[in-house]
């Protein structure tokens, strides 16, 4: 029987948004989850990259037993063997974004460079800067400056590693890009016939974690859920200044005590089981006299804002 293809799932998007070719695993399960038993994982631009770098052991593991890891989005914490920091295009330009160059490849087989440059007209979608590319790995998409877009890691580890930048290649499905439509069919396969994955040897192994929260009394502070948009936000100077209360890693936010803060912002596309999960802190922060401001789109369940 061949073995499933796992999405980790941050539990913002609605089940009918899924690849029914994948099986749906909550991310916060990497840690505890048998990986080996999935031909792949495909690891999503909003994912949580603080819990996956507590848990990069793990993942190690599986990619040393022969597995697959795909990631489409921009890295900013060290989770994935080899993988760099992303470094974003600068100035961003029409012509930066344009891409250039497609390796001939089973995941790209058939696909114009327009069909990716552009997606229902609008440049950027399916990069918007690079990861360094690892000694040996194979560049599959360049940018118009020669920017690795794409490439394929199998030096790093025993096991094969896939980075795009920005973009989710699962995301083409159904939607209107032309050649590009073919992506997420012709990527299940590439992962079915490259992964090699078998029974780890050894135990999976969970690193030492501090928390991550960090409240000042009074001001005002933000829920950080871990993603690299979420990452930027609460850091970029421009907004940074405005959180003199600090931030609130969200699986940390059931056992955080708010009612010192002045109010708590909580941005979009955020795990709606652990914002369900810390309700009751948000409620005593209301009941407190704080403020919350919070943009809880994205799809999944509201039953959380319900509640607070």
């Amino acid at each position: 029987m061949t073995a499933p293809i796992a999405r980790l799932d941050m539990d913002i998007r609605s089940p009918e948004s899924e690849p029914s070719r994948t099986d749906r695993i909550d991310l916060y399960a990497v840690g505890s989850a048998d990986l080996a038993r999935y031909a792949a994982l495909i690891v999503p631009a909003m994912a949580d990259q603080e819990h996956l770098a507590r848990h990069r052991d793990a993942i190690g593991d599986y990619l040393d037993a022969g597995g697959v890891v795909v990631f489409g989005g921009h890295l900013h914490r060290d989770w994935l063997p080899g993988a760099a920091a992303f470094v974003p295009l600068s100035p961003p330009s029409l012509r930066g974004y344009r891409v250039a160059e497609i390796a001939q490849h089973p995941i790209f087989d058939g696909v114009e460079a327009d069909d990716l440059t552009f997606r229902r007209g609008v440049a950027g979608f399916f990069a918007r800067g690079h990861h360094p590319v690892p000694d040996g790995a194979e560049v599959l998409v360049r940018l118009a400056g020669g920017e690795p877009a794409t490439y394929v890691d199998r030096v790093s580890t025993g096991g094969t590693i896939l980075v795009q930048a920005s973009c989710d290649l699962l995301g083409y499905a159904g939607s209107a890009g032309g050649t590009a439509q073919r992506i997420p069919d012709q990527l299940l396969d590439w992962l079915r016939a490259e992964s090699r994955v078998r029974p780890a040897d050894t135990p999976r192994r969970t690193a030492a974690a501090a928390p991550l929260t960090s409240l000042q009394r009074g001001g005002l502070a933000a829920v950080y859920g871990g993603s690299a948009p979420h990452h930027r936000a609460v850091t970029t100077p421009k907004y940074a200044r405005h959180l003199a209360g600090g931030t609130v890693y969200l699986p940390e936010l059931p056992d955080t005590d708010l009612t010192g803060l002045d109010g708590l912002v909580i941005p979009e596309r955020m795990h709606h089981g652990l914002l369900e999960a810390g309700a009751r802190r948000v409620l005593d922060l209301l009941d407190a006299g704080g403020t919350v401001p919070a943009r809880a789109a994205g799809g999944g369940r509201g039953q959380w804002r319900q509640r607070a």
